[in-house]
């Protein structure tokens, strides 16, 4: 990750990737492209008001990665790098990865997959 500097995190959360990417990226954007529960795991203070520095969605349907990408696209219109966080043991992740790559190239970003396992 030392020479990837991303200018936005986009990431669907489960509670590994959630202490990897607040610890990590405390100073970053950072956008969930869905997560199961952002309240009840502590990721964010409330519905209408996250607080912080994280913003996005807490649902999980694959049919709405064309939107989400062009939500943070819209949101972040320099952006052109992003990181997607992906925990390998959570079978919805590798269904929501196989959309994000004819969306990418579309709307001009390049993106890296980050395997993260836990903590690291």
């Amino acid at each position: 990750m030392e020479d990837f500097f991303p200018q936005v995190v986009f990431t669907i959360f489960g509670i590994p990737v959630r202490d990897t990417v607040v610890s990590t990226w405390i100073m970053m954007a950072i956008v969930m492209g869905a997560a199961a529960d952002p309240l009840e795991s502590g990721l964010i203070a409330g519905l209408a008001r996250p607080g912080g520095n994280i913003t996005g969605l807490s649902v999980m349907s694959t049919e709405l990665t064309v939107k989400r990408l062009e939500l943070l696209k819209e949101v972040m219109p320099q952006a052109v790098r992003i990181a997607i966080l992906q925990h390998p043991a959570n079978p919805a992740h590798s269904l929501f990865i196989k959309e994000v790559e004819p969306i990418a190239v579309v709307l001009g970003l390049t993106y890296r997959i980050l395997q993260v396992h836990g903590l690291e």
